[in-house]
């Protein structure tokens, strides 16, 4: 079985606009609050006012999902809550499968996720298609993938070899 390697980051367009506006909005009042108050704008009032919006995104910038999946099993990791790969093994899975998903309607959208009723514990960037796995201890995790052809190829390569 070959490697697969997947590393994926918060890319969304509205996303960046969303976080890029909560940089602008407070830099747009403090500069019309020094306005209306003829006092000139200090820089302790632009770090106060933007220090919570550049913390944001740095912590967007930082975050990404990896997956991994060889011989032993299936890792991830959610970057920056997981310190180190998770490793779900071959022999706790009864089903892995690759489907498409409803991110807000199944799991509320998008990061690490409790779903809905049954549907387990997603950890997803972006989109709408992802790993399934269901455990043979009745949990199911899903892992968001941009690249599920690969991984249908991979899933098929080791159902040949068993």
């Amino acid at each position: 079985m070959n490697d697969f390697r997947e590393r994926q980051r918060f890319t969304q367009w509205w996303l960046w606009t969303l976080i890029l506006a909560s940089l602008v909005v407070p830099l747009v009042l403090s500069v019309i609050k020094a306005r209306d108050a003829a006092v000139p704008l200090s820089v302790a009032d632009l770090l106060v006012g933007c220090s919570l919006p550049v913390l944001i995104i740095i912590f967007f910038l930082v975050m990404q999902l990896k997956t991994q999946i060889d011989d032993t099993g299936i890792y991830f990791r959610f970057v920056p809550f997981h310190l180190k790969m998770k490793k779900i093994g071959w022999d706790e899975i009864d089903k892995a499968y690759i489907r498409t998903y409803s991110p807000l309607k199944e799991y509320g959208g998008w990061g690490i996720r409790k779903g809905m009723g049954k549907t387990g514990t997603a950890y997803n960037i972006s989109g709408n298609e992802g790993l399934q796995l269901e455990l043979k201890n009745g949990k199911k995790t899903l892992i968001g993938t941009r690249r599920p052809a690969e991984i249908i190829q991979l899933l098929e390569q080791r159902k040949r070899k068993k």
